[in-house]
């Protein structure tokens, strides 16, 4: 388990508590996958290597969103979030504000 880093609360909140909900959730389910079926248990096998290919598709394609969003950023084609703002008012901003980059 990682602690996201987020700079406003409530979306880090958020996102632990989907990230526990999810993991109890397998958790509970994964003894189900490998009932009746030993000693090769290809159901069980086969569920957990789709998940896992999910999930690595749906890591590489927030990558690369997460990089497009960095890049538009680094281009000036969000400095119109802090336009008309006090330094406050942007600081606020959390991950909205421009100067905010995501880890890739």
């Amino acid at each position: 388990m990682a602690w996201p880093r987020t700079v406003r609360f409530g979306k880090r909140t958020t996102a632990n508590g989907i990230q526990l909900t999810v993991g109890n959730a397998a958790g509970v389910l994964s003894p189900f996958l490998f009932t009746g079926s030993g000693p090769v248990y290809t159901g069980g096998y086969a569920v957990a290597i789709a998940l896992l290919g999910l999930s690595g598709s749906l890591f590489t394609g927030m990558h690369f969103y997460w990089r497009r969003r960095n890049t538009n950023k680094r281009a000036g084609k969000e400095d119109w979030r802090a336009e008309g703002l006090s330094e406050e008012e942007v600081k606020e901003l959390g991950d909205k504000n421009p100067n905010y980059f995501f880890t890739t």
